[in-house]
């Protein structure tokens, strides 16, 4: 993909209303909301353009490279952390991300809900002496549903209902089809009456990454001589413990 189209080539020169540095998922839904909205909007990124179309990554310079160039391509930050912990000094690299999508491009793709459980935080923790939990946050789950909503459809969710969180006005995508191992514990999980849910996810699978899915399961199926399922993400889960979350990640996108 040209992103070229996306990048201004003088960007001092132009007027802006909003400067947004960072693509991660905050800075990136935010500056679109504003653009869409009829704002001029720039944005300012040390990283590269990445997750520009289905298996798109940014194109490799000649020669070798270094470490921080290296890293810069694959989406993480480039410059080790140093500090001092109570272990002592720690110097190292952070699992951040760096480029469009922030860590975000990192976590799996994965983008669920907050449980009603995890906006009142003390009563999930009755026994605990002395804790500083709020009672209630500032808001409910009932005010965030229609965020929820809008970010599910922005995202182009896919994945099924929470059974134990129900949400009747989602407009979930179907989730891609289950691996060979993933079918055999669904079915064996149904057998125990589990409720199971696929993970919610905020990915595109294409038929070209499908495609390539299904190459990968096959090399892996006649090396091993058995079945394999080889997915780039985990899209099964039963749901046992209602406060675990996770979070996912954004893509940007011009117009």
């Amino acid at each position: 993909m040209d992103v070229s189209k996306y990048i201004p080539q003088n960007p001092e020169e132009g007027d802006w209303d909003v400067v947004v540095v960072g693509t991660g998922m905050g800075g990136s839904t935010l500056g679109y909301a504003l653009a869409r909205k009829g704002r001029r909007v720039l944005f300012l990124e040390r990283g590269k353009f990445l997750h520009s179309g289905p298996l798109d990554a940014p194109d490799l310079p000649p020669g070798p490279m270094s470490e921080e160039d290296q890293r810069l391509h694959t989406g993480w930050w480039p410059d080790r952390l140093q500090g001092t912990t109570t272990f002592g000094k720690a110097d190292f690299y952070a699992p951040l991300g760096c480029g469009s999508g922030g860590t975000t491009g990192h976590y799996g793709a994965q983008l669920e809900r907050f449980a009603r459980t995890d906006f009142s935080p003390k009563e999930n923790f009755p026994s605990v002496e002395g804790t500083n939990l709020p009672d209630h946050w500032p808001v409910s789950y009932e005010t965030m549903v229609p965020y929820y909503r809008e970010a599910e459809s922005l995202f182009r969710i896919c994945g099924t209902q929470d059974a134990l969180n129900n949400d009747e006005g989602a407009s979930l995508r179907a989730p891609p089809p289950l691996g060979e191992r993933d079918q055999a514990l669904h079915n064996s999980f149904m057998t125990w009456a589990c409720i199971l849910i696929a993970l919610t996810l905020a990915t595109n699978m294409s038929p070209i990454a499908m495609n390539a899915l299904r190459f990968a399961q096959s090399v892996a199926k006649k090396k091993r001589g058995r079945s394999a399922s080889c997915r780039p993400f985990p899209n099964l889960v039963p749901r046992s413990y209602p406060n675990a979350r996770s979070r996912s990640w954004s893509r940007i996108t011009g117009g």
